[in-house]
């Protein structure tokens, strides 16, 4: 799957599935935390949501990404088992800079159904280059847009998505209808989003950790 596809997989319009990992590498997931505050719905509108109007420029071309510290994934399957609000697992946080919304992720990431554990994308294939995808709500799904700001260069964050936050009653591919979703993101560099008419800081140095 190219970048194009892979970024129309985490596109918005879509809707849900999902995964759960098993020896990602690095720490343990002693720092795991539940965000129940996560709406249920894709298009209830919040702060950060309003936020994300603001017009921008493109973001920052001279980010450089770092050498994921990570190995690919091993998961694992969940037959049965229930999800209703997004999981924020912090299987290792980084030292880096801080992605906020609205900035481009650069991003090794491993997509599979959290039921059974089946793979359905993955940036670590052979012969794959990491995704840089731009964390706006409307242009990836809301599981990403939720889960994703707050990461810091050099983490690795496992999100366990609900299908009211993914690609919902709509299959995608490989995908089933109504599939909870589960994403390993490891994050290698960020690409800030400058506010229309807002010139960049001077001597801005580039955002890897």
């Amino acid at each position: 799957m190219n970048t194009d596809r892979a970024t129309r997989f985490l596109a918005v319009g879509l809707t849900g599935a999902a995964l759960v990992l098993a020896g990602c590498g690095g720490s343990g997931d002693n720092n795991k935390t539940t965000d129940t505050s996560a709406s249920a719905s894709p298009t209830t509108a919040d702060s950060s949501t309003q936020a994300s109007t603001t017009p921008t420029t493109p973001a920052d071309p001279a980010a450089t990404p770092i050498r994921d510290p990570f190995p690919a994934p091993t998961v694992r399957g969940h037959p049965g088992a229930r999800v209703d609000q997004l999981q924020s697992i912090d299987v290792k946080k980084g030292t880096g800079e801080t992605i906020q919304a609205g900035d481009t992720a650069i991003v090794n990431y491993y997509g599979a159904l959290y039921s059974d554990g089946r793979k359905f994308d993955s940036s670590f294939d052979r012969g794959r280059r990491p995704l840089e995808i731009r964390i706006d709500n409307g242009g990836v799904i809301q599981g990403w847009w939720q889960g994703v700001p707050g990461m810091r260069i050099g983490g690795r964050r496992v999100l366990v998505i609900p299908p009211a936050l993914g690609y919902g009653s709509q299959a995608q591919a490989a995908i089933p209808a109504n599939s909870t979703l589960y994403f390993v993101i490891d994050l290698l560099g960020i690409r800030r989003a400058t506010p229309a008419g807002a010139a960049p800081p001077a001597g801005a140095a580039p955002t890897a950790g």
